[in-house]
């Protein structure tokens, strides 16, 4: 074996095991949300889907937002340097997210607060509306640590806290 082929072998298998992972992980959840999706479709009336589908719809387009505005441009900048440089980028990009977060979730708690008190909304709509911002805000969390898993290449710990999830979201 030559020096170079050394070199790229361990380097292969780590980008195997890092893919398959995620292979495994993507299946995982993915998985999880079709048999959940099945189950309500299935046991509840149209109008309790709808509202499932519609939080559903709203956590995914802000993790969308979050991993083109935040997690990507970390990943791809922060493998890359220091260690101390990168705690700074992943603490800075962290702090500026929670206040974010802080702040959006408590100026959103106010559309059910007032759909309600004005009529407009249920009790059981605006449970639902709040219900759903503590949805969107705990799945953002979910997957800005889901990413600093994977910048300090922590593939298996993430695979473990996936498998964690979704095995406390079937109970």
């Amino acid at each position: 074996m030559s020096a170079p082929e050394a070199v790229a072998n361990p380097v292969r298998n780590g980008l195997l095991r890092q893919f398959s992972t995620t292979v495994v992980d993507q299946v995982v959840l993915s998985g999880a949300n079709f048999i959940v999706g099945l189950l309500l479709i299935r046991l509840t009336t149209d109008a309790d889907y709808g509202m499932f589908v519609l939080v559903q719809s709203a956590i995914t387009l802000l993790i969308s937002g979050q991993m083109a505005w935040l997690s990507s441009p970390l990943a791809v900048l922060a493998p890359g340097k220091p260690p101390a440089l990168r705690r700074l980028m992943v603490g800075a990009v962290e702090s500026s997210q929670r206040r974010f977060l802080r702040q959006a979730s408590a100026a959103a708690l106010v559309v059910p607060t007032v759909g309600y008190f004005l009529h407009y909304w249920t009790g059981l709509e605006s449970l639902v509306v709040v219900l759903g911002i503590a949805a969107c805000w705990t799945a953002l969390q979910r997957e800005y640590l889901r990413g600093l898993l994977l910048i300090y290449g922590r593939p298996h710990a993430m695979l473990l806290a996936d498998l964690v999830n979704v095995a406390r979201s079937e109970e």
